[in-house]
């Protein structure tokens, strides 16, 4: 849905930091279903039908909060920089912990991964991805540069940019996302299908010695690859998805804890710290939260929560979970008879699956979120309205939901990434809105 030719932008901020309730869904499990989906078969459950009162569509339209849970923490935030680029999109990024080293894939033309320093938006080096468009990752320590593209993965030199090392895939697969466990132990390469292959694979490397651990795959994976990975903050656990399907591992052997079908998403799996609180957000607008049972071996939904339907059904586009497993925060896509909106929802993790608050009337799909490793603080990412009236990043004090600080712009942003702390965001996407043609610049 991201239209082609654009200018693109890339914010860094410097977060400022202090060191009537809204009804939802109770859902009971009525029984499971067998899908099967290109010849892969899972099971489902099927929710009885919701006999608590559900809040109102209007809430997503308008908001709504429940009780404050404690005095606010976040007081605001500055730009420290930004930059343009007269033709390509910042599509991906991230961060290092200390939120020194912002790093992004730049794509759709003139295709490259820039690192930069917060000193200034003039990249310390720049690796050249064209034709292909990268992925890029960083770990906390800012010494792990994994980067993609084309049908190849590497590790970058920091200090340079020079390729340290390069894994270079068979004819059937090509490169796609990576992801740095924060100790920089550990890098994730997802590779998907090509020329004509139904396997998708992940390579785990370590990139001390820079030998291949393990290789997990899966079949049947024509129609879709992988669209996100993400590892627990202590590094016990990995997560993988495609659009139907998740896949937890075990991180020293790839070995599989666990695997459920999906229906439909493009968010990443939201995993805790532990590993052991998972969180997934669906096109058919539901959000599920699991929890690890030691005894059992095994994931159990604790509750679901359903976005209202409109005069459609409405979707969650992103979700996370804080490293701590406290806090969740979901994005939704609200479509209405006469165009789009959005809303952002914030849930405590053992509150039933009653929303803390709603921060409604946001324009356009939630594409991504990121929140601080103790909860407090949240960085939404949204495409906006068409006429830019409204803000494409919104930060909020979790505790009150509370928006603290926005950045309103020409474009659409597509990605966030926050250091643990919270005090930084890096935020980028598009220079004009997502669903329009064309190009432009801006310079913050």
């Amino acid at each position: 849905m991201r239209m082609l030719s654009a200018l693109i932008t890339g914010i860094i901020l410097l977060m400022g930091l202090s060191m009537s309730p809204v009804s939802a869904q109770e859902t009971r499990v009525a029984g499971v279903q067998k899908i099967t989906r290109n010849g892969e078969s899972a099971l489902q459950t099927i929710p009885m039908k919701n006999e608590g009162e559900n809040e109102s569509f209007r809430e997503h339209l308008t908001g709504g909060k429940g009780e404050l849970r404690e005095q606010p923490k976040l007081l605001g935030g500055t730009v420290i920089w930004n930059t343009q680029d007269p033709t390509a999109i910042a599509s991906h990024m991230a961060i290092d912990g200390a939120g020194q080293f912002p790093i992004t894939a730049w794509t759709l033309n003139n295709e490259r991964i820039a690192l930069y320093s917060d000193d200034n938006n003039i990249p310390l080096w720049q690796f050249v991805t064209n034709p292909r468009d990268g992925f890029v990752d960083i770990s906390h320590d800012a010494t792990v540069i994994a980067a993609s593209a084309g049908s190849s993965f590497y590790l970058l030199n920091p200090v340079d940019g020079s390729i340290v090392y390069q894994l270079t895939l068979p004819d059937s697969l090509t490169a796609s996302r990576v992801k740095v466990a924060r100790d920089g132990s550990l890098v994730l390469f997802l590779a998907n299908p090509a020329l004509g292959s139904n396997t998708a694979r992940v390579y785990a490397l370590d990139p001390t010695t820079q030998t291949i651990l393990w290789t997990f795959d899966t079949v049947n994976a024509v129609t879709y690859g992988w669209m996100a990975a993400n590892i627990s903050a202590d590094g016990s656990r990995v997560v993988v998805n495609n659009r139907f399907h998740l896949y937890v591992l075990n991180s020293t052997d790839g070995s599989l804890i666990w695997d459920r079908f999906i229906d439909n998403t493009e968010s990443k799996v939201g995993i805790s710290g532990d590993g052991s609180v998972l969180v997934t957000g669906d096109l058919t607008g539901f959000l599920q939260t699991w929890l690890y049972d030691s005894q059992t071996e095994d994931y159990h939904m604790i509750w679901q929560y359903r976005v209202p339907p409109g005069q459609f059904t409405n979707w969650i586009m992103s979700v996370d979970v804080s490293a701590d497993g406290s806090t969740i925060i979901a994005g939704t896509l609200l479509f209405l008879a006469n165009g789009f909106d959005a809303s952002v929802i914030a849930f405590d993790t053992y509150g039933n699956g009653i929303p803390l608050w709603i921060y409604g009337g946001v324009g356009d799909a939630v594409d991504d979120i990121a929140i601080s490793d103790d909860g407090s603080v949240a960085a939404v990412v949204t495409w906006g309205d068409l006429a830019h009236t409204l803000p494409d990043l919104l930060v909020f004090d979790v505790a009150t939901g509370a928006l603290t600080f926005s950045q309103s712009t020409p474009g659409s942003f597509f990605a966030v990434d926050i250091t643990p702390d919270g005090r930084r965001v890096i935020a980028g996407g598009k220079a004009v809105h997502a669903r329009e043609f064309g190009n432009g610049g801006l310079l913050y």
